[in-house]
């Protein structure tokens, strides 16, 4: 039975590891192509891709395994491995040879797949030749069962301005380096002449043994498959069609701080807070700079006047908002749900600490696996669903030849970094995310550069800095520390943030520098507008303060000169006070409090020591005012009670109803002016009330009157 007849099997995993024993689910990748056609670039981006979706991937290379066998003198002198004649395909010595380097190196590569838990081994080396395919394709079969995936991948460049490229790529490699570049050039294009002598590429030879293959033409220009069938293959294909080798750059940035982010919540739609805004102020300006450096200094392999810049967000308001501040005259902008944030489930809202506290078996649950932890509840995910709900993301990024700036979630943005670092499985749950950073990856022909700029931060910096501070600290910052992961990783170069030329400001600079002013005018008018509306001292804790300060014991000569003056002004509404002032005292309080309360003082609380000492020296001493009111609420209560008792007594023993209705003005009068002075009743109210006294004492003069008759 050959490939194209074979029944299709349902164990191929979508995404993640396959089991140990399904030989069916595993894939063989084998490179075919001549020198200098991007083999090494396609199989390495491929690996990072398939890495990138939790299928174990490992790049096999028969050159690295030639010069390990080079460096040995006792199999081969290291100029003969390394020169064009070893590559001569009319020298059987020579072509047994490679045969066996590639069949050594193929065992590795089957040994690592069936006994390490690898799921796609990938053989990277020339294949130019039938023969040498079919030595590939027969070992592979004799080594196991022929339900192992093989696929082709062959890899063609018609462009001779990118071949040459590639080729003078070479000399900086392993093979020539430290040689005469001349020397090396041309003993290169000798090796290229005989591999071209014995080259045959895929075709019609392997469609009649039912192969599954795929020739690319300059990196994805152009595609010829056959029989592709089943999802990672399928899945293979998809990503080599969106190859491009446009030289573009594209920065990840997390969201500005958010009001969850200070607090340490996750999972929920949150606005930024002032710390946010500013972190995106500073993002647009840097990013502004970025665009114009590279419209104004063309490099090779991209062409500035095509090149866009694009923002694209996740939906989250947080990020929404981060990427508020770019004119939508320069950059065409995007929100996709692709970018929002994990879906932290049931615990959405919940911090760290509340979540260990509240699901402790969640919380460790989480810290043991976090690639493969779920958050519970409807619609909770882990970083295995992002990878999955991202991975049309990547397929985009790789096509796109514009700029790119993506604004998203730190989760988001570890898995994104991960795929651009071809970071493994067990390290992608520790990649820290600091925030208020920005990754660049520089995207060449075969370059990718990781750039980060940190805002610099000064020793006497608040937690939460001022506006235009910390916005002019981010302009002028250069990135110092160490990105994670390092460069030593990633062979990533640091890139400072510059400073920008005053001359050269664009309107849009100058309406950031603007919109700095505003946002302190509008704050000192906000805090104004506080402190209008803040309660004025009381005129009894102002007199009390203009005493001590005059008091030659007291606060004398402090403060001095025209401060001394201060708090000279009589009326307190000329002050403002941060603190909640009570009503002003009534006319009862204030004779509690000066008049009674120094005798009081005067003959019992020096020797009970009732009162606080406030400052020793002027004798200034404290009592509660919530004591002092219920003294004054006592007094009230025993006037209001003696008054009417008192009125009926006085008219009981008058005689004459003149006299009697005297009486009555005079109690009224006074039971009024009582009222309105040691009460804080309305006018309406003493009205009423006096107006009800004086019926009762006409009820019982006119009673007293029937009684006499």
């Amino acid at each position: 039975m050959t490939a194209s007849e074979s029944p299709r099997r349902s164990t191929e995993a979508l995404i993640g590891y396959t089991p140990q024993h399904d030989t069916g689910s595993k894939l063989v990748i084998v490179m075919v192509g001549l020198p200098a056609t991007g083999k090494s670039y396609v199989a390495k981006k491929l690996s990072r891709y398939l890495n990138w979706l939790q299928h174990k991937t490992q790049v096999f290379n028969v050159g690295d395994r030639r010069r390990e066998a080079a460096s040995n003198k006792s199999e081969a002198s290291p100029q003969s491995l390394s020169h064009a004649t070893f590559f001569d395909p009319t020298s059987q010595e020579c072509v047994s040879l490679r045969d066996q380097l590639a069949i050594n190196t193929l065992n590795e590569l089957l040994e690592w797949l069936f006994n390490s838990g690898g799921n796609i081994g990938i053989l990277d080396a020339t294949n130019s030749t039938p023969a040498r395919r079919q030595l590939v394709l027969s070992h592979i079969q004799k080594r196991r069962r022929d339900d192992l995936k093989v696929l082709f991948l062959e890899s063609r460049c018609s462009n001779e301005t990118l071949r040459e490229a590639n080729i003078r790529l070479k000399l900086s490699g392993p093979d020539y380096a430290g040689k005469d570049p001349e020397a090396s050039l041309a003993d290169f294009r000798l090796r290229i002449v005989h591999y071209e002598q014995a080259y045959v590429p895929l075709g019609l030879a392997e469609e009649k043994q039912g192969l599954s293959f795929v020739q690319m033409t300059d990196a994805g220009r152009k595609m010829n498959t056959h029989l592709i069938r089943g999802y990672i293959l399928s899945q293979i294909v998809e990503y080599l069609l969106n190859f491009n080798l446009a030289r573009r750059q594209i920065w990840l940035s997390c969201n500005g701080e958010s009001m969850d982010d200070r607090e340490g919540r996750i999972g929920r739609y949150s606005d930024l807070s002032d710390r946010g805004h500013q972190y995106a102020a500073a993002l647009a300006s840097f990013i502004e700079d970025q665009r114009q450096n590279w419209h104004a200094e063309p490099v090779s392999g991209h062409n500035p006047e095509q090149s866009q810049f694009c923002v694209w967000t996740s939906t989250w308001p947080q990020a929404v908002q981060t990427g508020r501040l770019f004119s939508s005259e320069t950059y065409d902008q995007t929100h996709t749900k692709m970018l929002d944030d994990l879906n932290a489930g049931t615990m959405a809202g919940l911090t760290f600490e509340e979540i260990s506290k509240q699901y402790p078996d969640e919380y460790a649950a989480r810290r043991k696996d976090k690639l493969n932890y779920r958050w519970p509840g409807l619609g909770g995910e882990g970083y295995v669903d992002l990878i999955v709900r991202l991975r049309p993301l990547i397929v985009e990024l790789e096509r796109t030849t514009d700029n790119l700036v993506l604004i998203t979630h730190r989760a988001v943005l570890r898995i994104l970094v991960t795929y651009f670092l071809g970071i493994q499985r067990d390290g992608l749950g520790d990649v820290q995310m600091p925030r208020d950073t920005i990754y660049c990856f520089d995207i060449a022909e075969i370059l990718e550069l990781q750039t980060q700029f940190q805002r610099k931060r000064s020793e006497d910096e608040t937690e939460h800095p001022s506006y235009s501070n910390s916005f002019q600290e981010l302009r002028r910052s250069q990135l110092r520390q160490t990105p994670t992961p390092s460069p030593a990783q990633t062979n990533g170069t640091n890139t400072p943030l510059q400073e920008p030329r005053i001359s050269s400001l664009s309107q849009y600079e100058l309406l950031l520098r603007l919109r700095e002013r505003m946002f302190e005018y509008n704050t000192l008018l906000l805090q104004v507008s506080k402190l209008s509306q803040a309660p004025s001292p009381k005129r009894s804790k102002l007199e009390i303060l203009q005493r001590f300060l005059r008091d030659g014991q007291g606060g004398a000569g402090f403060p001095k000169g025209m401060e001394f003056n201060t708090w000279e002004e009589p009326e307190p509404s000329k002050y403002i006070v941060m603190m909640n002032a009570a009503a002003e005292d009534d006319f009862l309080t204030k004779l509690v409090t000066s008049v009674l309360l120094p005798i009081f003082h005067a003959l019992f609380g020096q020797r009970w020591k009732t009162g606080k000492i406030i400052d020793q020296r002027s004798g200034l001493i404290s009592y509660s005012d919530t004591k002092i009111s219920r003294v004054g609420s006592i007094l009230a209560a025993a006037l209001s009670s003696a008054l009417p008792v008192l009125t009926i007594f006085v008219l009981n023993n008058l005689h004459s109803t003149t006299v009697r209705i005297g009486v009555t003005l005079v109690f009224t009068t006074l039971f009024s002016f009582l009222l309105a002075a040691f009460s804080s009743a309305k006018r309406v109210e003493v009205f009423a009330a006096t107006a009800t006294f004086a019926a009762v004492e006409v009820v019982f003069i006119g009673s007293a009157i029937n009684k006499s008759a």
